[in-house]
């Protein structure tokens, strides 16, 4: 867990250990598995991405990302997480216990609408008026356009991914084009992918639910 200028381990139902921390934690814990011991990584309000020991309670890499601001990390592989720094660029990096350097990124023409996604063939993330597909290893595929602006981050399961937009359409994509689209009568500002079902949440609190 993240406090402040610090975070806390150890196991469920015991006293936890506080980590200090060179700065306050905005994104993560993420945990690697080093031998007997964890490497925990944080994203730090400076911009930097950390490398902790747990047991020692050491930091052993201190990789800087140059940015203002780090969103969640979202892991892409077991040596590889996904990040968006200054809602602008997408960033993933190669981590492992001993070390960290960025694999890729891509700079975004406009702002995120939120987190990224994991799909079966990569991540994909709205901004604008377009869904962006990057492949694990930063290639790009043509973009998914929108009938406008997205109003919320886009979700995926397996290879189906669906996002709203400001003028209260629902897309919904697989594959290499788009699977169908509707309208739901005002801004669609968050969605899930399920098994069953797609969930729309509108702006006015109204939860929709589509068979996929």
């Amino acid at each position: 867990a993240l406090a402040a200028e610090g975070i806390f381990t150890g196991a469920v139902g015991a006293e936890p250990a506080r980590i200090p921390l060179p700065a306050a934690a905005i994104a993560g814990p993420l945990a690697l598995d080093k031998d007997l011991d964890k490497v925990l990584i944080v994203g730090t309000v400076t911009g930097h991405l950390l490398g902790i020991l747990e047991q020692p309670r050491k930091i052993v890499w201190d990789l800087d990302l140059q940015a203002s601001d780090i969103s969640q990390l979202l892991p892409l592989s077991e040596t590889q997480v996904i990040t968006v720094l200054d809602g602008s660029k997408v960033v993933a990096i190669q981590v492992r216990p001993e070390l960290a350097s960025i694999s890729w990124s891509h700079q975004l023409k406009a702002p995120a609408m939120g987190e990224p996604a994991v799909t079966t063939a990569g991540i994909v993330i709205a901004a604008g008026t377009s869904v962006l597909r990057f492949g694990r290893d930063g290639t790009t595929p043509p973009p998914w356009l929108l009938a406008s602006a997205a109003s919320s981050p886009a979700a995926a399961l397996g290879d189906l991914v669906a996002v709203g937009t400001q003028a209260g359409m629902l897309h919904v994509f697989k594959g290499e084009q788009q699977l169908w689209a509707t309208p739901c009568g005002q801004p669609v500002t968050a969605v899930a992918v399920l098994k069953t079902c797609i969930l729309a949440g509108l702006a006015d609190g109204t939860v929709l639910a589509f068979a996929p």
